[in-house]
């Protein structure tokens, strides 16, 4: 994860697809990792709940689902 938010923190990334994560919370220097997420062209947030990343940085919010609200059986990798 440290090449991911130096790479943001580079401007390296132009497209970050966040998937059930909350990346401001999750860091030491959250304002660090914001800045380079406002850097982002684009930022899309797939998530059950709306946390300070999609609210603050995400372009696109993405609901999730909760394991109940899914038929079948839930995949993960």
């Amino acid at each position: 994860m440290s090449a991911v938010t130096a790479a943001l923190a580079e401007g390296r990334i132009q497209t970050l697809f966040l998937m059930g994560t909350n990346m401001l919370s999750s860091f030491a220097d959250a304002e660090q990792v914001a800045s380079g997420l406002n850097r982002t062209r684009l930022v899309v947030s797939y998530d059950l709940f709306l946390n300070d990343t999609a609210r603050r940085c995400a372009d696109v919010v993405l609901p999730g689902t909760a394991w109940l609200e899914e038929i079948g059986c839930k995949m993960t990798h």
